[in-house]
């Protein structure tokens, strides 16, 4: 029996650790509405989620950078600028298309880090990761073409950078699956907190500029945005690796879509068409597939 066999055995997905992962999930999937409402410009927004999140956690774990190495450093630093493209991107998303299409497609990473891990990793692709590709592949143009349809040409461009946030979070996913391995984990986040910042910091400056939330109901927002889906969200998800199995891991992830989709309709009012639900069920099943697949 080897390694990996083992740590799947330890893993006896108790409830409680399936319940922190739902209020993880649900944390993390509020991310958009704080977006949504707030009326600072989406990458101001994503460097102050950044910011924040740096400031309440270094206090607490500063020392874990003590014996970083200058590769672990370097690594974990462009896991960070993956990152902040991811943020980037989302966030600039959610001005031209739904929370709902955006959560759905960031979902796609599985189909461009399960790809590269075979020539980065070697690691097998699967035939049952191929036709969960496939039917994703269906749902996704069934929502986008319904969205633009509904939506006009502006949907069609956020469907786009919900893609590339999807690209740039697999990158942050294979700098960190390369780093893990050899630093803690409170290192990395701070770092890839870090990395994320500057790349935010240096593409808000030309596009936005520094604006400053005057209003308590803005500053409140963006508390709320690094607090929920940085610190709690994150953190929470964080503390059930290796306490539940991929499959269990994977259900759960892609709950948040239906979760993102709640919010987004109860706090922005945001609705969807029979066919558009009928794509995401599509690409919610393909992708469930494909992750089935690159983890077992």
């Amino acid at each position: 029996m080897n390694n990996s066999e083992v740590a799947e055995m330890d893993r006896k997905n108790e409830n409680k650790y399936v319940a922190i992962q739902l209020l993880g999930i649900s944390f993390l999937s509020s991310a958009a509405i704080w977006v949504k409402l707030c009326s600072v410009p989406p990458i101001n927004q994503g460097f102050y989620r950044m910011l924040i999140t740096l400031i309440l956690l270094l206090p607490f774990t500063w020392t874990s950078l003590k014996n970083v190495t200058k590769k672990q450093f370097i690594l974990a630093f462009l896991g960070g600028l993956s990152l902040g493209g991811d943020v980037l991107f989302w966030n600039l998303s959610l001005g031209s298309t739904s929370v709902a299409n955006s959560a759905l497609l960031i979902n796609l990473t599985v189909f461009i880090v399960s790809p590269l891990s075979y020539f980065l990793f070697k690691e097998k692709i699967k035939k049952k990761f191929l036709l969960g590709a496939v039917i994703a592949f269906i749902g996704v143009v069934i929502v986008i073409l319904t969205s633009a349809k509904s939506n006009g040409q502006s949907s069609i461009i956020g469907n786009m950078l919900a893609i590339l946030a999807s690209v740039s979070y697999s990158g942050y996913v294979l700098f960190i699956y390369k780093v893990r391995d050899s630093l803690n984990n409170n290192a990395v986040v701070l770092i890839c907190t870090f990395g994320a910042m500057v790349f935010l910091f240096l593409t808000m400056l030309p596009s936005e500029g520094i604006v400053i939330p005057s209003g308590s109901k803005d500053i409140l927002l963006i508390l709320m945005y690094a607090i929920c889906s940085q610190i709690l969200g994150q953190g929470l998800v964080s503390m059930c690796l290796g306490k539940l199995n991929a499959t269990l891991v994977t259900v759960i992830s892609l709950i948040g879509i239906g979760i993102s989709s709640f919010y987004a309709f109860l706090f922005v009012g945001e609705t969807l068409t029979l066919i558009e639900i009928i794509g995401m069920i599509i690409t919610i099943i393909g992708v469930f597939i494909a992750k089935q697949a690159s983890q077992n």
